[in-house]
């Protein structure tokens, strides 16, 4: 079967757009959920989002988060769907930090990535385009599901000469290849780290 595109949707306006009937009526009750939980720290949310994306096709979807960051998870997702919500702010003292930062030269190890949030985020122009190392053991939560990882052979590169939006400056890596610390490291300084988006296949 061929994989649906992702559905998108922009936070800034609000546009959600490649979605059917059912998935539209989907995100009514993923906001109205998110809404309704946030008085009790979104208690239960997880749950309720989890079962409901049983009832729904599995594809993506694409949530622009600023002119030059699109992050993208499984559309239902009990933990990440909060992010339909536009008055829901995601860990707002980590964002207020790296947005403050984003004058600072650094490198993001983004260890536990999940599906890359702030990888994804510190990359993007309004948080400086800083590079970003992101590693998730977890093939549940693959870091191929943004733009940027592809599918190669184990331990092979993969150099996407395409320009990337936000992922342009993002390492995908799975932890049984990934080598020692300093190996990681290494990666992403001096000259051997380029603006491109190489990746190591996500596999145990």
């Amino acid at each position: 079967m061929i994989a649906q595109p992702p559905i998108q949707f922009d936070r800034t306006s609000g546009l959600l757009e490649g979605a059917n009937t059912w998935e539209r009526a989907a995100s009514l009750a993923l906001v109205a959920g998110s809404k309704v939980s946030s008085l009790f720290a979104h208690r239960g949310y997880n749950w309720c989002a989890n079962l409901l994306r049983k009832t729904l096709p599995e594809r993506d979807i694409a949530v622009r988060l600023n002119p030059d960051a699109t992050f993208a998870f499984p559309y239902g997702d009990g933990y990440w769907s909060k992010l339909l919500n536009r008055s829901f702010t995601y860990e707002e003292e980590l964002e207020l930090l790296f947005r403050a930062s984003a004058d600072v030269d650094y490198t993001l190890l983004d260890c536990g990535a999940n599906y890359g949030y702030w990888s994804v985020l510190v990359t993007s122009k309004p948080f400086g385009s800083r590079k970003a190392i992101a590693i998730e053991p977890d093939v549940n939560a693959s870091l191929r599901h943004q733009p940027c990882i592809g599918d190669t052979p184990k331990g092979t590169p993969l150099v996407h000469e395409q320009p990337l939006t936000a992922c342009r400056h993002t390492i995908g890596i799975d932890h049984s290849h990934a080598g020692t610390p300093q190996d990681v490291m290494r990666k992403a300084r001096g000259g051997s780290f380029r603006p491109r988006c190489p990746s190591v296949k996500t596999r145990r």
